[in-house]
């Protein structure tokens, strides 16, 4: 009764700052949150949780909390208790690391997987797949090289969604300048950090030295796209045209007669697609579909990988041993040790090479 009554007071002591998280939560489900100002709403939601967080008085509840948290971790630290752990993690995998994903992007009950995002996703898992056969556990090392860590993609992200809603919901001539701001967004803030992304993975299996400065957005496409099924349905072939054609004037024409746009590449005579403003549209959406693709299949394959370890090693006795405070077999850690290295050789050689 003790540990639930610490619980409830933890709970009702959160209260202020759950209200707010809820807040936030319902303006992005109901569409009512200010994406084409993201940084001032962000920034306003911060001052509010901040707010929050200054009227909870967390240091009543501290004593209590280490108090949990210490008999918690002693009491699944137990043998019996981890080896159930491994158990349910093998004969679940595959529905843990589904939940897993579900938690990072919630299916909508509205909307049912289109075809076009299956293969995208089944493109991106095949291709990490001969990531994790040449260099294992690859993917760990991708992680950090996604240029997604930082503040600047999630006003990036918000950006897109206005200039999303501004496209699909114009017409004629304010429907072809939205859609050239949307080009130019979308190549250039969401698509481009894909590609490199892609690009390290590529350096990451390959014998090649790193090079002295990173290609072009339009370079790293154009080899992608010529290496056939290497990397067939990674990347569309006309994303760097696009990006050329959306950053320059003569690039991008439209016909008001017909409501078509001609996009040009300017890298010889001849590179230029006419699309309508729907296609436009949906080329748009496909480059925003590949990133998100990759970015799904890669948090997949490390969930995979995370629960493999933790069903194939003792690696996770040894975690929550110290955590929990309790002793650990030296000879146990050092073979866990050695074994965990092991796995990992290849690659910490590997990006040792790329990060001497």
């Amino acid at each position: 009764m003790g540990i639930i009554r610490e619980i409830k007071g933890f709970i009702g002591a959160m209260k202020p700052v759950m209200a707010e998280f809820e807040s936030f939560a319902k303006s992005l489900e109901d569409g009512t949150f200010a994406y084409s100002t993201p940084r001032t709403a962000l920034r306003d939601v911060g001052v509010r949780l901040v707010s929050a967080v200054t009227r909870t008085d967390f240091r009543k509840l501290e004593p209590e909390l280490e108090q949990l948290a210490q008999s918690v971790l002693c009491w699944v630290a137990r043998p019996s208790v981890i080896s159930m752990l491994r158990r349910s993690l093998r004969e679940d995998k595959g529905q843990i690391v589904d939940m897993a994903a579900e938690a990072l992007v919630p299916p909508s009950p509205e909307e049912e997987i289109s075809a076009e995002d299956e293969a995208c996703l089944r493109a991106a898992n095949t291709y990490l797949d001969k990531l994790h056969r040449q260099l294992p556990y690859a993917a760990f090392a991708i992680i950090p090289k996604l240029p997604i860590w930082t503040p600047n993609f999630i006003w990036d992200v918000c950006r897109l969604v206005h200039l999303q809603r501004e496209a699909r919901t114009a017409t004629g001539e304010h429907r072809a300048h939205a859609l050239e701001a949307l080009a130019r967004h979308v190549t250039e803030y969401i698509h481009q950090r894909y590609v490199q992304a892609l690009d390290f993975s590529e350096l990451l299996v390959g014998q090649q030295e790193p090079p002295k400065r990173q290609a072009s957005y339009g370079g790293v496409v154009r080899t992608l796209a010529a290496q056939g099924s290497l990397t067939q349905g990674l990347v569309h072939p006309d994303a760097s045209m696009l990006r050329n054609a959306a950053s320059h004037i003569e690039r991008w024409h439209v016909d008001d007669e017909t409501w078509t746009i001609t996009i040009k590449d300017g890298h010889g005579p001849g590179k230029e697609r006419r699309y309508t403003m729907d296609e436009l549209d949906a080329l748009c959406e496909q480059l925003v579909r590949e990133s998100l693709s990759f970015g799904l299949a890669l948090f997949h394959h490390v969930t995979e990988h995370v629960v493999e370890l933790a069903v194939d090693t003792r690696l996770l006795e040894v975690i929550l041993a110290h955590m929990a405070g309790q002793a650990v077999e030296p000879e146990l850690e050092q073979a866990e040790h050695r074994a965990l290295s092991a796995r990992f050789a290849p690659l910490r050689k590997r990006w040792a090479e790329l990060h001497p």
